[in-house]
């Protein structure tokens, strides 16, 4: 599952875009994100508030095993250690 803060039709076509075979939810208020705790505020170009880049590795069990979050928007986990993650979390 993604979580877009864009709005759902945004998210939904973006989603097509890319080819994306899971859920992708809207998230436009920042709920979820909130939640989470991944605002950054006032952290955008224009002060804005932004969502830090996060990934979960959530077992069947709905226990987070792993984490992956950053305040550089550019920077994401590689796929090396997105699979090392759940090769550990076995």
């Amino acid at each position: 599952m993604a979580a877009s803060s864009d709005g759902a039709s945004t998210a939904r076509k973006k989603a097509e875009r890319l080819g994306l075979t899971f859920p992708v939810v809207s998230d436009e208020r920042g709920r979820l994100m909130d939640a989470l705790g991944l605002r950054h505020r006032k952290a955008g170009p224009d002060l804005s508030d932004v969502f830090y880049a996060t990934l979960f590795l959530v077992d069947e069990h709905g226990t987070v095993k792993w984490k992956h979050a950053t305040d550089n928007v550019g920077a994401r986990a590689t796929p090396d250690e997105i699979l090392a993650a759940a090769r550990a979390a076995r």
